[in-house]
């Protein structure tokens, strides 16, 4: 057996977004986000932001402020957010859940089991076997593939291919696009 030694006492100091309380032996978040060190500061940030890619480094990510993703979304790496959430790459099977608005640079696949629900607006160069669920806008700058789509706006796909292929598409108000169905 090893005999631990006597700890340290540390004084608490915080930084952005945190408040000491008047005995000082413990430091409060303002605002719901996640905590951070800089600087020996503890600070709470709004936001979460990822470089680069969600997977088994980051684990499935849970914040009650916004997300920013640098990478990708791999498969089986889910996100919630209690704000928007945005993705500079693609998004593989997985979900992704917002508060507010989900923008994904690239595009999503799916494989059929994929999952974009947002109160407000989604958006993604395009969308192949993947559930979409908006309480706004769907827009695709592409196409949308083989999904099922339900917008509480508009859903529109724009662009040079402008494509809807396959699935199921609902919107509360209009359904845009080039070319809709196959022969």
């Amino acid at each position: 057996l090893l005999q631990a030694r006597d700890g340290k006492e540390v004084e608490l100091k915080g930084g952005e977004n945190t408040e000491l309380t008047e005995d000082g032996s413990m430091l409060k978040a303002k605002v719901n986000g996640h905590a951070v060190m800089e600087g020996g500061l503890i600070s709470v940030k709004p936001g979460y932001g990822v470089s680069g890619d969600v997977g088994p480094k980051t684990g499935h990510i849970t914040n009650m402020g916004s997300g920013i993703v640098t990478g990708k979304v791999l498969d089986g790496y889910d996100i919630k957010a209690g704000g928007n959430i945005d993705v500079k790459g693609t998004v593989g099977n997985c979900v992704l859940e917002a508060t507010g608005d989900i923008s994904i640079k690239l595009g999503v696949t799916g494989r059929n089991e994929g999952r974009l629900i947002a109160q407000g607006n989604i958006a993604a160069k395009y969308f192949e076997q993947v559930h979409v669920q908006a309480g706004g806008d769907v827009e695709s700058t592409e196409e949308l593939m083989n999904c099922t789509v339900q917008a509480g706006g508009n859903v529109r796909v724009f662009g040079k291919k402008a494509i809807i292929r396959g699935g199921l598409v609902r919107a509360l108000q209009d359904v845009k696009a080039r070319s809709i169905g196959s022969p």
